[in-house]
């Protein structure tokens, strides 16, 4: 399957198509870190890797994008351009958390248990706790109090907001993995296994947002 994967949760704009029938080859990408302007760059950034990959719409079969939680801006125009070009293309939209697509970008033992953290600004992180149980409902917490939702049976920390947590409770001697982006690929394989209907593009937010957002208008073609 040829998926189109968004990710502009965070301070990046990031669009690649992947196929995940061909062991997730990144057929093309295109990332550029930004703080905001989002709304400009997305649309010309996916038209750029549907000519380079020399695909039109029809060869797409799905549309990823991380839903959150992070930018409330970032997060609007992502969705709103993934539901957008769906329509256009005919294809379902799926969203993937933040947490879920970093998880699966690390690649950890699936075993082991793993607390996420995203450093949320503000004195806080955004955390989620994976763990035998399956996941537990993200939340979004202060950073000095942030261990105290994480079971004394976790023990490694992931995510940009990790190291900060792991140092306001130095006494839990929690180990961090290095910090990394979101892989477009990882997002990809994730989207293309999930059921379109229970996995909808739609936001994940874990607080009011810190500013008025921008919009994105989709045109179809």
């Amino acid at each position: 399957m040829i998926v189109l994967a968004i990710d502009t949760a965070g301070p990046r704009c990031a669009a690649a198509l992947v196929d995940t029938a061909a062991d997730g080859a990144v057929l093309a990408a295109r990332i550029e870190a930004m703080e905001r302007g989002h709304a400009e760059a997305l649309l010309p950034m996916v038209e750029t890797v549907m000519a380079e990959a020399g695909l039109g719409w029809d060869a797409v079969g799905r549309i990823a994008v991380v839903t959150g939680p992070g930018s409330f801006t970032g997060i609007r125009i992502g969705i709103a351009a993934a539901r957008g070009l769906a329509l256009a293309a005919g294809c379902p939209a799926v969203g993937i958390s933040a947490f879920d697509a970093l998880r699966e970008s690390l690649d950890p033992d699936p075993d082991e248990p793993l607390a996420i953290a995203l450093d949320a600004r503000r004195g806080q992180v955004f955390l989620q706790v994976f763990d035998e149980t399956g996941h537990r409902a993200p939340l979004a917490v202060d950073v000095s109090n942030a261990a105290a939702h994480i079971p004394d049976h976790v023990r490694r920390l992931a995510g940009s907001g990790a190291a900060l947590v792991a140092e306001a409770a130095s006494t839990r001697g929690f180990s961090v993995l290095a910090d990394r982006d979101i892989r477009l690929d990882s997002l990809a394989a994730l989207a293309a296994l999930r059921d379109p209907d229970t996995a909808p593009a739609t936001p994940l937010y874990l607080r009011p947002p810190d500013a008025k957002p921008q919009t994105v208008g989709i045109a179809r073609k």
